[in-house]
Order: structure tokens, then sequence, then C-alpha cells
């Protein structure tokens, strides 16, 4: 197991990296082993992150574009276009809200995801190889994400994209082809 404290000094930065990839379970495998303190390599010291707690940016949000709003009547498809010129002008990122993806799909999304992650180490290495022919048959249920919820969340997701890209057309930074 990888030492957390190094009170007297001796600290090699290095050698943890070494033993975190030599487990080959990455964090879950530090969790799988009992480990109770946070490994030094991912702390990352005081002094080399200049946040105030007197900083104004304590008090700012991400801001939020409900694309719920482009179903309804009126100026909202205007305004969530600006919103998202905003956004991406003094923020360069933003959170969506109300995309059209339905909360089961995200669900079973989420728990394919995490039951494939929750694995057994062993299972994960020894179980997978590195490389998959077509001819050595399908992925099994037991060593893949669910394909089905896989399929639909990309449907969802290649929609959303497609209602991005439009919005960024309205900017007239990229023109449509014709």
């Amino acid at each position: 197991m990888m030492e957390a404290d190094h009170e007297d000094g001796s600290y090699d930065r290095n050698k943890e990296l070494k033993l975190l990839e030599e487990t080959k379970a990455g964090v879950k495998g530090l969790v799988d082993a009992g480990l109770t303190k946070l490994p030094k390599i991912f702390v990352h010291d005081g002094h080399k992150v200049n946040i105030s707690s007197s900083s104004s940016a304590t008090n700012v949000s991400i801001p939020v574009i409900d694309l719920g709003l482009l179903h309804e009547e009126g100026n909202s498809r205007h305004e969530i276009i600006q919103k998202v010129k905003d956004a991406g002008e003094k923020w360069d990122f933003f959170q969506v809200v109300n995309c059209d993806i339905p909360p089961c799909v995200l669900d079973e999304m989420l728990d394919g995801v995490r039951r494939f992650h929750e694995q057994d180490a062993e299972r994960l290495i020894e179980g997978t190889p590195s490389l998959v022919y077509w001819h050595q048959g399908p992925l099994t249920v037991t060593n893949s994400l669910p394909f089905a919820v896989t399929i639909k969340y990309l449907d969802h997701v290649k929609k959303l994209a497609l209602t991005l890209l439009e919005i960024r057309i309205a900017f007239g930074v990229i023109r449509p082809r014709t």
C-alpha cells in the first residue's frame, strides 16, 4: 500500500506514481486496498494555488443555459443564443439543462458506467484483452458497457450536439453547408 504521510521529508513522487501504476487498478484499487489517507501525488501544495478566501470568485456561478426554452414561443431562441454567446465570451463554457436527454437514459448510462468501473480489479486487468478482433465474438454484458443504453444515450447526445451547432451557426461564426 502507498504511503500517504511523509513527515520525514522523504517523499518520492516518482516512486509513488510507479506504485500506483503497478496496481493497475487506479484510485479504485487504492480504495479497495483500504487506503484511508489521500496519497500526496493527489494533493496540490497550497502555495501554488492562488485562491483568496476574500476573493469575489466565491460569489460567481457557472452560466446555465436552459434549452427547454427553445420549445417555447417568443424571443426565447434569441435569448438563448445571446446567453450562449455571453457565456462563451466570458467563461468559455456553460452548463446545459433541459437538453431532452430523458433522466432514465442518464440513470441507466451512469449505472452501466458505475458497474463497469466497480468490477474487481483482476477482472478489469486480466479479463479484458487489450485488443479484441471482430472474429473473437461479440462483447458480452459482463465485459462491456450496456450496449442498448449506450446507443440510446449517443442518439440523444447527437441531437444535443446539433442543437448547440445550430446555436453556434446563429452567431454567424460558422456557416451551414448548403
